[in-house]
């Protein structure tokens, strides 16, 4: 594959100056808060860019298993800080006992 001119390290003082500068930007990361690359290695499963995970995430979200808050980090290429979702588990909480079926649920809303 070519080597592009954007895919290439920064390197020497501009480099350690705006390594330096970013790092300023992101927000501290405690360890119970994870990204959903890192949800899903911890599960042998590989991360990919459908939203099926995204949605199983949400849904748990949703249903009070998880949380999930947005903290400014370094992107994977190192060179800007965006906002990236982070989720963790909610004290207490057990997905067996949130569980309820659709039925339960229709059942209630009438």
């Amino acid at each position: 594959m070519k080597d592009r001119k954007w895919n290439k390290p920064i390197r020497g003082e501009w480099a350690s100056t705006l390594q330096s500068y970013l790092k300023t930007l992101e927000d501290e990361v405690s360890p119970e808060w994870k990204t959903i690359e890192q949800v899903m290695k911890n599960f042998g499963l590989m991360h990919t860019r459908g939203g099926g995970r995204h949605l199983m995430m949400a849904d748990m979200c949703r249903k009070g298993i998880l949380e999930m808050k947005r903290f400014r980090v370094l992107d994977i290429s190192g060179r800007r800080v965006m906002p990236i979702n982070h989720y963790r588990v909610l004290k207490g909480s057990n997905a067996s006992a949130t569980k309820t079926s659709r039925k339960a649920i229709a059942s209630s809303k009438s």
